[in-house]
């Protein structure tokens, strides 16, 4: 946010770069989890040329981890939509998660788990 030059705490908070900033830290935090388990962190994006995406592809140990990543604290029956779409269009892949910023409690959503990542071990769930 600084390099940005956003230095004041309502502009991370609230607003429009606070998206970019939570999905920025969850990859990094994975990134970094992988190198230091010594795996070499193949981490991709999935788009399609209809504009449905996936934040994060995480390829390990031959499947693929589609995983979205929200910064709400509240969840959305649409925060699930990619993952299940990714799912359907890749047979090697895992069920699929959903980081985002609300409740350790949240239970799983149409087979996608729900995650924050300031849970312990939240890594770890990604990671199967």
């Amino acid at each position: 946010a600084w390099l940005a030059r956003y230095s004041r705490k309502e502009d991370v908070e609230g607003g429009a770069i606070r998206g970019e900033l939570f999905e920025n830290h969850v990859i990094l935090e994975l990134y970094k989890h992988l190198l230091n388990t010594g795996e070499a962190p193949d981490l991709y994006f999935y788009r399609d040329k209809y504009g449905r995406e996936v934040d994060l592809i995480v390829q390990h140990r031959g499947m693929l981890m589609p995983v979205e990543i929200k910064s709400a604290a509240t969840f959305s029956p649409s925060f699930v939509d990619g993952v299940v779409f990714f799912r359907s269009e890749f047979k090697n892949c895992h069920d699929g998660m959903v980081v985002y910023n609300g409740s350790d409690e949240m239970p799983t959503y149409k087979g996608v788990a729900m995650v924050n990542p300031l849970s312990p071990n939240w890594k770890k769930k990604i990671l199967p």
